[in-house]
């Protein structure tokens, strides 16, 4: 079905002595499969049916706000590689992965929201590089927490991580580890509590590059907050670069293509949501998921930005 194919179409009917409305309903909404549509049914109260592939009639939302579902997703668009017949097999397959993910949480995203890139358009970070940044992620997150929950000032809290930052050659702004802004946060006796909230959620981003080196096994869906603890254990024993790169297996560009896809699609639900002033869908947590996007788009290359620089756009 093409979008130009989808039509309102009101129907009146009256009724016999032999018949009740509901007969005349049921032979109605009968035809919704093959027209791929649900009923407006007016009534006491107003109501939305759809007609499974068993037959049967299920209401999908009253203006009381009853409902047979507990997540109905609407068949309204056209498929991507119906619209874009010449779209890479890859980033259909994809795309349908990722759609897969949705379904089961009762997401919706258009149809035609646009695919990311694929293999051959991306250069993935280095294990090198996603090291580093991991290195540089959990300091942030260490002296942020540091300032938040233990109270500490800053000059405290940095000489809490500074014996890392000397083992990792990371002590000076030349070496390359730290972004420009984490650098100036690190470095300024003044930070406010916003910011050092902030830096607290780089814990989130130091999750997702630790799955990019294979020491997390699985992305856990955005609905609560990573395992503070664990992150930190993982590379506690790590002094250098070397150190956790001996430990990692990095994923493959396909995982990291997957991974990314299905962020860009939560987000961007995440987003909707937020725009509408309505809850996330699924109980996620919208913060969690742009950290997450954010990380994924630096690890494929996102427009070759740098780490302050990644686009979470939507």
């Amino acid at each position: 079905m093409h979008t130009d194919d989808c039509s309102f179409i009101p129907v009146a009917y009256s009724v016999t002595d032999q018949q009740s409305g509901r007969e005349v309903e049921d032979k109605l909404t009968g035809l919704l499969p093959r027209l791929m549509g649900v009923a407006l049914i007016p009534d006491n109260p107003d109501a939305v049916y759809y007609t499974g592939a068993d037959g049967m009639r299920k209401l999908v939302l009253s203006e009381t706000g009853a409902s047979d579902f507990d997540h109905y997703l609407p068949r309204t668009e056209p498929l991507l590689e119906e619209v874009f017949p010449d779209i890479p097999k890859e980033q259909v397959d994809r795309r349908k992965r990722s759609r897969k993910v949705l379904g089961t949480y009762g997401i919706y995203i258009p149809r035609l929201y646009p695919v990311i890139e694929s293999e051959a358009d991306i250069t993935i970070r280095t294990p090198e590089e996603i090291a580093r940044r991991t290195f540089a992620l959990v300091s942030v997150a260490l002296y942020s927490e540091c300032l938040l929950a233990e109270g500490m000032q800053p000059e405290e809290a940095f000489g809490f991580i500074l014996p890392q930052m000397d083992a990792f050659g990371a002590n000076s702004e030349e070496s390359g580890f730290f972004s420009p802004n984490e650098w100036a946060y690190l470095h300024n006796p003044d930070s406010n509590e916003q910011e050092r909230i902030d830096g607290s959620w780089q814990y989130e981003c130091l999750y997702v590059m630790e799955w990019a080196l294979g020491l997390v096994d699985t992305l856990e869906f955005p609905d609560h907050y990573c395992d503070v603890p664990l992150t930190v254990r993982l590379i506690k024993d790590c002094h250098t670069v070397e150190d956790i790169l001996a430990i990692s297996s990095p994923r493959t560009a396909a995982e990291l293509l997957d991974a990314c896809d299905l962020i860009f699609c939560l987000d961007w639900a995440c987003v909707d949501a937020r725009t509408y002033n309505l809850t996330p869908p699924a109980k996620m947590d919208g913060s969690i998921t742009r950290e997450r996007h954010k990380s994924l788009n630096w690890l494929i290359g996102c427009d070759s930005a740098p780490w302050d620089e990644v686009s979470t756009d939507t």
